[in-house]
Formats: structure tokens, C-alpha cells, sequence
């Protein structure tokens, strides 16, 4: 991922997270949501961790994603994210979109785990307004359109991209 990208998905969630500041509480003591390990994100995000990760010097990490490939957030066990390093989440600065919106934004027919910090605070959304309540969602689809198409268009490999 080039610096331009990077630096674009760095802003946007910059941005995802002071909008969620009104709302936030202090999570990562229960980690009750990373044990869902289904979590929907882009591709954007996908190259974005790997990068944060290389360059981070984090290149166990990475080589475990690189091995896992894109579908990493897809196993339907724990997130391979939680409990490493001595934290609870150890991408925490660079966790998906839907990573940072869970909690104060919750599915009306799924809601929270038990006990969650977020219980009695969220916001829950019928699925037809997800678009329009999420917090810069919108931007978020923008970018990961955009990145996407970038890549499909240039014809050119990505620098990160797993073999």
C-alpha cells in the first residue's frame, strides 16, 4: 500500500473516531465482541493492516495475516488480533471500520454481548439505515470503492500483496 492510500485510510478513521468520541466508553476490559471473529471489512483494510504491520516491525504478525490471506476476519474463531502482544487487541490503532462502530452502534435484531460497556448507550440501527446512521459510512464505502478499482484498473500488483 502506497503512501497516499495509507495516509487516506489513516485520516478517515481519524476522523470515524472523533465522531464516536461523544459516545465512547472505556471498552477492552471483556473483549466479549473479538471472539465473533465475523467481521465484514474491505480490502482497503485488509492492505492497510498488513502495511501498519511492516511498518510496525511487527513481522510475525504479518506473516501470520499474509498466510491467513483476506479472509483472516472470516474464520468464526476468536480474532487472531486478541490477546497478543500483552494487549487486548493489538491492531487496536488500525481495527476495521465496523471494529470501531460496534458498541456504539449496534444491529437492532442482534444488539450487544452480555455485559457489554456499551449496553444502554448504543445506538441501535434497523439494517436499512445503516447507510445514513454510521458515522462517515458513506466515506468509508467512498474510499474502499475507490481503492478497489484503483488496483483493478492499474493492472499492477499491490507492494503487499499476499502470493
Amino acid at each position: 500500500m502506497n503512501d497516499q492510500w495509507y495516509d487516506r485510510m489513516k485520516s478517515l478513521y481519524r476522523s470515524v473516531d472523533e465522531q464516536l468520541k461523544k459516545n465512547e466508553k472505556e471498552c477492552g476490559s471483556c473483549v466479549s465482541c473479538c471472539p465473533f471473529a465475523k467481521i465484514p471489512y474491505r480490502e482497503i483494510e485488509y492492505d492497510f493492516i498488513l502495511e501498519y504491520l511492516m511498518r510496525t516491525g511487527r513481522t510475525e504478525l504479518y506473516e501470520e495475516l499474509i498466510k491467513l490471506g483476506p479472509t483472516w476476519g472470516q474464520t468464526g474463531k476468536t480474532c487472531m488480533f486478541l490477546k497478543r502482544e500483552g494487549k487486548n487487541c493489538s491492531i487496536h490503532e488500525v481495527r476495521p471500520y465496523n471494529c470501531r462502530v460496534f458498541g456504539p452502534y449496534s444491529d437492532e435484531e442482534i444488539g450487544l454481548p452480555a455485559k457489554c460497556v456499551y449496553e444502554g448507550a448504543t445506538i441501535k440501527m434497523p439494517r436499512d439505515k445503516v447507510t445514513e446512521l454510521l458515522p462517515l459510512f458513506k466515506e468509508y464505502h467512498k474510499l474502499a470503492s475507490e481503492y478497489s478499482s484503483f488496483w483493478k484498473d492499474t493492472g499492477k500488483e499491490k507492494e503487499n500483496a499476499p502470493s
